[in-house]
């Protein structure tokens, strides 16, 4: 398998874990959806919850893998997973951000992610 073909089984491992429920679409219950790592993914949040984290680990490498945007409640929350004290995850989060890209507008964002990852253009 090439670079290419690998990068390609990322992306749509990584559109799989955001489309596929682990549910019947009729059981939309809280705890069955908080449960449910597309529900998550795409935003699920019980009544209470903060709404600028996922509880899903490896959320931001899936959200760059996917090539989906970060939306503007998880930012903070995305740089700190850039600055993680788990180093291999941080390691490979900026791997896949130089490999995939990140997909945000321009702005103080994504020159914080440049600021991070040592980018300076």
């Amino acid at each position: 398998m090439n670079s290419t073909q690998a990068h390609e089984q990322k992306r749509l491992i990584a559109l799989q874990c955001f489309n596929r429920h682990d549910h019947n679409r009729n059981d939309t219950s809280p705890l069955t959806r908080e449960n449910c790592g597309a529900c998550c993914l795409n935003g699920y949040h019980p009544k209470g919850e903060r709404k600028d984290f996922i509880n899903y680990a490896g959320w931001a490498r899936l959200y760059i893998q996917a090539e989906r945007f970060i939306p503007n409640n998880l930012r903070y929350t995305f740089l700190a997973e850039l600055a993680s004290d788990n180093r291999p995850y941080a390691e490979a989060l900026k791997q896949d951000i130089i490999d995939f890209g990140i997909n945000v507008e321009f702005g103080s964002f994504k020159n914080a992610v440049r600021e991070v990852l040592g980018i300076y253009e």
